[in-house]
């Protein structure tokens, strides 16, 4: 009966040693007349049976209970992943407005020397033109 259920053979011994115990107990009761040949033979292996179907149902909900648990805990590391990565961009994003507003501070001074060397270059130049047009004058 057990092996054409295809019962795993950890339910098999564990039957096999209940039913050792029982037939060793009923042995040991004085005046007991039953045999293991007895109906209770058949009791029993319908009593393992449902027994070998509560263990089967709880081991499912082991598995289940533990891909849950696995699924939780991979949720939780991707969770602890996005949240590191969210922090390094955040500071990548304030180093690069920091580098910007620097780049811009030197780009605005830059843009006043060039004008002041231009404004300079051309007093120069309007110096030489009026000396040189005095020179001729006085001439």
């Amino acid at each position: 009966l057990l092996h054409s259920q295809h019962v795993p053979l950890e339910y098999a011994l564990a039957a096999a040693a209940s039913n050792a115990a029982a037939a060793a107990s009923n042995a040991a009761r004085p005046g007991s007349s039953q045999s293991p040949s007895s109906s209770s033979g058949g009791q029993q292996a319908d009593d393992y049976l449902e027994l070998a179907e509560q263990a089967r149902g709880k081991k499912t909900l082991n598995k289940g209970a533990l891909a849950q648990k696995r699924f939780r805990e991979r949720q939780k590391e991707r969770m602890r992943q996005n949240e590191q990565q969210v922090t390094e961009l955040t500071q990548q994003l304030a180093a690069m407005h920091r580098e910007k507003e620097r780049l811009q501070s030197r780009a605005r001074l830059l843009e006043q020397v060039v004008s002041l060397n231009l404004t300079h270059e051309a007093r120069l130049h309007t110096n030489k033109v009026s000396r040189g047009t005095q020179s001729v004058l006085t001439r």
